[in-house]
């Protein structure tokens, strides 16, 4: 008769040793993975909040640099319509007003006018010296 006999090559391991060893198995996060994402997180918003203040910077930039044209074009209308008799102080008050550290000259070079421009380049800039050049060559037909 032939009789059929099992091996067992793993040994029981008793319920109460099995559940230990369920419970020092690592489940989940652990406190320090959760303090790199957290870092990651944070350097991830500040970038996004630097790249804010530059876009706010930048806007206002442009903000000046459309007023400086919309200025120059006002002038050029009020030398089309007045020829030279037009005194340009009440315009040179209005560049002071509207554009930070603005100032603008005006020179008649005969057939031709050479307006030039300047102002602060932003107000949230951090070295006051960097200024915005403007400068225009035209000329007036009747």
């Amino acid at each position: 008769m032939t009789s059929i006999t099992s091996i067992n090559l793993m040994p029981s391991i008793p319920y109460p040793l099995a559940s230990s060893v369920l419970l020092t198995k690592q489940s989940g996060f652990s406190f320090l993975e959760l303090l790199i994402s957290l870092v990651i997180f944070a350097i991830g918003f500040l970038g996004l909040a630097s790249l804010q203040h530059v876009s706010i910077k930048m806007t206002h930039d442009t903000v000046l640099q459309n007023s400086a044209m919309a200025l120059s074009s006002a002038l050029i209308e009020q030398l089309r319509l007045k020829g030279e008799s037009i005194s340009i102080s009440a315009w040179q008050e209005r560049v002071k007003k509207e554009l930070p550290q603005g100032s603008a000259t005006l020179v008649d070079q005969g057939d031709r006018y050479r307006l030039t421009m300047q102002w602060q380049e932003s107000q949230h800039s951090e070295h006051s010296d960097n200024l915005q050049f403007y400068e225009m060559s035209f000329k007036i037909t009747p």
